[in-house]
């Protein structure tokens, strides 16, 4: 703000008639303008690549959360960043303006007003979205120790020390913004200068810390993480759990390598909206009730709708080596509530055309809405509302770019929808038989094949700002 608080910063603001062109000065404000038009695309191609990775249907829910809150705080940066270059292109065109625009502008009253309007209106948008930046950099810091908190040696302690950087850096940011709102005079001298000086420090320390200190088992594949868990593996990753030294854990340890070696993959993933079944769900009807009962008495009601804490739930499946007339697979999606109590229990079989989706014996139908006609798979966009899902769904091989079959069958469909209020954990468990689960020995004898099993799961993040 150059020394001055954000009320003057705005008050001051408009087309200076007494502005004279300096090299100096016109070469300070490029800088400036060019400075944020970089970080105002930088924070834009990350944001949108951020969108992209949501639509990647291979990826967990757990992962999803994680990139869903940087798509939020991503939006918020992006638009301060086009805001900061806007202001600085006014500025830089307050500079430039030839001495007869100028005066053509401020001669004529009602143009002369619109033009000080905009610059004014800039200006404090500036200031709002510095506030705003300065909380979502606090936030990003607490996650980013959190994060150092889950890890081991060198790469936790740097990413605590980074993300407590971040916190406090973030602090100060936000103490100076507001006190430039509010005129407080420290904020605009000499304190207000190290404030911005160690703000910028703090962000280039961060990304270096960032860069050295990586965690290279964020990347690793299947494989990678079965070989580090392993009883010969190194078990230095906080990816999985280590094998332990017991038959049953050997059983385990062989499926998951036949499962990682094929790349077989089961996830789930939630999408907020659209919402079609609330008003079949447990929740809606408990509300619709009592509303009508405070209508009856005269007392005043709350709004019925509880879309907004409503989840659709997709099953998102990679199978290897399908063959249609053998490879048989088998689901069970459970719910488990805050005492680890299992609330919900669909069965998941493989279709024809689409999976196919039982309620377990005894499962309350009302918490968990399955799935309703029609069942066929919405793959175009125009089948999407009809098919009352909000996602593209894929039950078929997979192809390339010249749509040759590939060596996988996709499964991603939506099982139905759910309120997420007292559910702690949603688990995915997914048994396949790629040469089916029977077959004829030597002897001629039918035996049972015993299945690759995989697991998935999701636990409720309690986010106030995220939701389950």
């Amino acid at each position: 703000m150059n020394g001055e608080s954000i009320l003057n910063s705005v008050k001051n603001a408009g087309l200076n008639p007494t502005t004279r062109v300096n090299a100096i000065s016109v070469g300070i404000a490029s800088s400036q303008l060019l400075t944020a038009g970089l970080q105002a695309g930088v924070t834009y191609i990350q944001y949108q690549e951020n969108l992209k990775k949501l639509e990647d249907n291979s990826i967990g829910e757990t992962i999803r959360y994680e990139i869903k809150r940087d798509v939020q705080f991503g939006f918020y940066k992006v638009v301060a960043g086009f805001t900061n270059t806007i202001n600085e292109l006014l500025k830089f065109a307050d500079l430039t303006l030839s001495q007869a625009v100028r005066t053509f502008i401020t001669n004529r009253a009602s143009l002369s007003t619109l033009v000080n309007g905009v610059f004014k209106i800039s200006a404090g948008a500036v200031g709002v979205m510095g506030i705003i930046s300065s909380v979502i950099s606090i936030a990003e810091g607490c996650f980013l120790f959190a994060k150092g908190m889950q890890k081991s040696g060198a790469v936790g302690t740097a990413l605590c020390i980074a993300g407590g950087l971040q916190v406090i850096s973030g602090i100060a940011s936000l103490a100076q913004s507001i006190g430039l709102m509010l005129s407080i005079s420290i904020f605009s001298g000499p304190i207000g200068v190290a404030i911005f000086v160690f703000a910028l420090v703090a962000q280039l320390a961060i990304a270096i810390i960032q860069s050295i200190y990586k965690d290279e088992s964020d990347d690793w594949n299947k494989m990678q993480i079965w070989f580090n868990n392993c009883l010969f593996g190194t078990k230095s990753s906080d990816k999985g759990i280590a094998y332990a030294e017991t038959f049953d854990s050997m059983a385990l340890e062989i499926n998951d390598f036949m499962a990682a070696l094929i790349n077989l993959h089961a996830v789930i993933q939630l999408q907020e909206k659209p919402i079609y079944y609330q008003e079949q769900m447990r929740l809606y009807k408990q509300t619709k009730l009592h509303n009508d009962k405070q209508t009856k008495s005269g007392r005043p009601t709350g709004p019925t709708s509880i879309a907004h804490l409503c989840r659709e739930i997709y099953i998102s499946f990679i199978l290897p080596n399908y063959d249609e007339k053998q490879s048989e697979y088998k689901g069970m999606l459970r719910f488990f509530d805050r005492n680890n109590q299992e609330t919900v229990a669909l069965k998941i079989t493989k279709g024809k055309e689409f999976p196919i989706l039982e309620f377990a014996n005894g499962s309350p139908e009302d918490l968990l809405i399955k799935r309703q006609e029609p069942l066929k798979p919405a793959d175009l966009p125009t089948t999407l509302v009809p098919s009352k899902v909000g996602r593209i769904e894929l039950y078929k091989k997979a192809t390339d770019s010249e749509n040759n079959e590939l060596n996988y069958f996709q499964v991603f469909y939506k099982v139905g929808e759910f309120c997420y209020l007292s559910i702690e954990e949603i688990y995915l468990q997914l048994n396949y038989w790629p040469k089916g689960q029977t077959s004829q020995n030597s002897q001629n004898k039918i035996i049972d094949n015993p299945p690759l099993m995989i697991y998935y799961t999701y636990k409720n993040h309690h986010s106030l700002v995220m939701g389950f």
